[in-house]
């Protein structure tokens, strides 16, 4: 019988494997532009496992740790799956948020899973600026081009995963019994 695996032990035994496996693309995302052009993003399981750790490694640099609740507000992007990633390796707890969601609903979201902090794709950050203040929000990281200007949330999830790259990788703290 096999042994059950957690989704990081899974992504990186098959990383740690040879190049025709761990390099092949995995998943692929298609994202349509305005022009009807598009852009295609792939992850390989080797990706799954350099992105997770860089962004597990910028989420414990700003404080997060096992059992922390982070609002996810973002259409079906790669960056999605590499927070997932991340945040699976140091046990933190994603709550996913339609990102239509807007005002006393997306308050009522924020507060009552108790969120500390949120990732949100560029086209939500309005959304979230507008009920910052009754949330417990610490922090907000975006993704896309567009880094909003307020204090509390100045920071591209990109900016802070790159630069938390080096170091060895952390180890992986959630089980199988844990929340994610």
């Amino acid at each position: 019988m096999q042994q059950l695996k957690t989704l990081p032990e899974l992504i990186e035994s098959m990383a740690r494997l040879g190049p025709e496996v761990s390099q092949k693309a995995l998943l692929q995302f298609v994202q349509i532009r305005p022009d009807n052009s598009y852009v295609v993003q792939s992850r390989s399981y080797r990706q799954l496992w350099s992105e997770g750790q860089a962004i597990a490694k910028a989420l414990k640099g700003v404080g997060v740790g096992k059992g922390s609740r982070i609002a996810i507000m973002m259409e079906n992007h790669a960056e999605f799956i590499d927070l997932m990633v991340g945040a699976s390796i140091i046990g933190a707890v994603l709550v996913p948020i339609d990102p239509r969601t807007r005002g006393e609903k997306l308050a009522h979201f924020l507060t009552s899973t108790g969120c500390g902090a949120a990732v949100v794709g560029s086209y939500c950050v309005d959304a979230v600026r507008q009920v910052a203040d009754q949330s417990k929000l610490q922090w907000v990281w975006t993704t896309g081009a567009e880094a909003p200007d307020s204090a509390r949330m100045a920071v591209r999830m990109c900016d802070r995963a790159n630069a938390a790259r080096e170091g060895p990788d952390l180890p992986i703290e959630v089980t199988l019994d844990d929340d994610m």
